[in-house]
Protein backbone atom coordinates (compact mmCIF):
# COMPACT_ATOMS: atom_id res chain seq x y z
CA UNK A 1 0.00 0.00 0.00
CA UNK A 2 1.41 3.37 -0.99
CA UNK A 3 1.21 6.16 1.54
CA UNK A 4 1.08 9.83 0.64
CA UNK A 5 3.78 12.16 1.83
CA UNK A 6 2.87 15.13 4.01
CA UNK A 7 3.22 17.46 1.01
CA UNK A 8 0.92 15.26 -1.10
CA UNK A 9 -1.68 15.15 1.68
CA UNK A 10 -1.62 18.93 1.99
CA UNK A 11 -1.92 19.27 -1.79
CA UNK A 12 -4.97 16.95 -1.81
CA UNK A 13 -6.59 18.92 1.03
CA UNK A 14 -5.99 22.18 -0.81
CA UNK A 15 -7.46 20.75 -4.05
CA UNK A 16 -10.61 19.68 -2.16
CA UNK A 17 -10.91 23.10 -0.52
CA UNK A 18 -10.48 24.81 -3.91
CA UNK A 19 -13.13 22.57 -5.47
CA UNK A 20 -15.62 23.43 -2.71
CA UNK A 21 -14.80 27.14 -2.98
CA UNK A 22 -15.49 27.02 -6.74
CA UNK A 23 -18.80 25.23 -6.11
CA UNK A 24 -19.83 27.86 -3.56
CA UNK A 25 -18.95 30.60 -6.04
CA UNK A 26 -21.13 28.93 -8.69
CA UNK A 27 -23.98 28.57 -6.19
CA UNK A 28 -23.80 32.25 -5.25
CA UNK A 29 -24.27 33.18 -8.93
CA UNK A 30 -27.47 31.13 -9.37
CA UNK A 31 -30.67 33.02 -10.10
CA UNK A 32 -33.87 32.56 -8.09
CA UNK A 33 -35.36 30.56 -10.96
CA UNK A 34 -32.38 28.19 -10.97
CA UNK A 35 -32.58 27.80 -7.18
CA UNK A 36 -36.27 26.86 -7.49
CA UNK A 37 -35.34 24.15 -10.02
CA UNK A 38 -32.83 22.66 -7.60
CA UNK A 39 -35.40 22.76 -4.79
CA UNK A 40 -37.58 20.49 -6.91
CA UNK A 41 -34.67 18.04 -7.29
CA UNK A 42 -34.25 17.30 -3.59
CA UNK A 43 -31.63 14.71 -2.65
CA UNK A 44 -32.26 12.24 0.17
CA UNK A 45 -29.66 10.72 2.45
CA UNK A 46 -29.28 6.99 3.04
CA UNK A 47 -30.68 7.64 6.53
CA UNK A 48 -33.89 9.03 5.01
CA UNK A 49 -33.34 12.75 5.59
CA UNK A 50 -33.49 15.48 2.95
CA UNK A 51 -30.28 17.39 2.26
CA UNK A 52 -30.11 21.13 2.82
CA UNK A 53 -30.58 23.08 -0.42
CA UNK A 54 -26.94 24.18 -0.67
CA UNK A 55 -25.66 20.60 -0.29
CA UNK A 56 -28.29 19.41 -2.74
CA UNK A 57 -27.01 21.92 -5.29
CA UNK A 58 -23.40 20.90 -4.56
CA UNK A 59 -24.30 17.29 -5.40
CA UNK A 60 -26.03 18.24 -8.65
CA UNK A 61 -23.16 20.49 -9.77
CA UNK A 62 -20.50 17.84 -9.09
CA UNK A 63 -22.29 14.86 -10.63
CA UNK A 64 -22.64 14.01 -14.30
CA UNK A 65 -25.86 12.20 -13.37
CA UNK A 66 -28.91 13.13 -11.30
CA UNK A 67 -28.21 12.24 -7.66
CA UNK A 68 -31.21 10.89 -5.76
CA UNK A 69 -30.07 9.16 -2.54
CA UNK A 70 -26.59 9.71 -1.12
CA UNK A 71 -24.62 8.14 1.69
CA UNK A 72 -21.08 7.69 2.90
CA UNK A 73 -19.13 4.55 2.10
CA UNK A 74 -19.82 3.20 5.60
CA UNK A 75 -23.55 4.01 5.40
CA UNK A 76 -23.87 2.03 2.17
CA UNK A 77 -22.02 -0.94 3.68
CA UNK A 78 -24.38 -0.87 6.67
CA UNK A 79 -27.34 -1.01 4.25
CA UNK A 80 -25.94 -4.03 2.39
CA UNK A 81 -24.63 -2.10 -0.60
CA UNK A 82 -21.10 -1.83 -1.99
CA UNK A 83 -19.76 1.29 -3.73
CA UNK A 84 -18.69 0.34 -7.26
CA UNK A 85 -14.98 0.41 -7.99
CA UNK A 86 -13.88 3.64 -9.65
CA UNK A 87 -16.88 5.68 -8.44
CA UNK A 88 -16.09 9.34 -7.85
CA UNK A 89 -17.34 10.78 -4.58
CA UNK A 90 -19.39 13.94 -4.21
CA UNK A 91 -18.52 16.36 -1.41
CA UNK A 92 -21.07 17.89 0.93
CA UNK A 93 -20.53 20.18 3.91
CA UNK A 94 -22.28 19.05 7.09
CA UNK A 95 -23.42 21.76 9.54
CA UNK A 96 -20.40 21.01 11.73
CA UNK A 97 -17.09 19.69 10.49
CA UNK A 98 -15.25 19.49 7.22
CA UNK A 99 -16.21 18.26 3.75
CA UNK A 100 -17.66 14.75 3.72
CA UNK A 101 -17.32 12.40 0.72
CA UNK A 102 -20.59 10.69 -0.27
CA UNK A 103 -21.79 8.40 -3.05
CA UNK A 104 -25.11 8.17 -4.87
CA UNK A 105 -27.15 4.96 -4.78
CA UNK A 106 -26.58 4.60 -8.54
CA UNK A 107 -22.87 4.14 -7.75
CA UNK A 108 -23.60 1.11 -5.54
CA UNK A 109 -24.69 -2.50 -5.96
CA UNK A 110 -26.37 -4.89 -3.58
CA UNK A 111 -23.96 -7.22 -1.80
CA UNK A 112 -26.18 -10.23 -2.62
CA UNK A 113 -25.76 -9.49 -6.36
CA UNK A 114 -22.00 -9.53 -5.97
CA UNK A 115 -21.99 -12.68 -3.89
CA UNK A 116 -24.26 -14.48 -6.40
CA UNK A 117 -21.93 -13.69 -9.32
CA UNK A 118 -18.82 -15.07 -7.60
CA UNK A 119 -17.90 -18.69 -8.27
CA UNK A 120 -18.52 -21.05 -5.39
CA UNK A 121 -15.36 -22.31 -3.69
CA UNK A 122 -14.48 -25.91 -4.37
CA UNK A 123 -14.30 -28.37 -1.55
CA UNK A 124 -10.82 -29.74 -0.99
CA UNK A 125 -10.34 -33.24 0.27
CA UNK A 126 -7.95 -33.53 3.12
CA UNK A 127 -5.24 -36.15 2.80
CA UNK A 128 -4.43 -37.94 6.01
Amino acid sequence: MAYLSQAELEQARQAKADKLAQLDKRISRLTKRQLKRYEAKAVQTAAGNTLALKNCIRCHLQADFTPTVIGSYQQWLAQGRIVSKGSKCLYILPPKGSAKPVFDISQTTLQSNIMASRPKPRKVKQIA
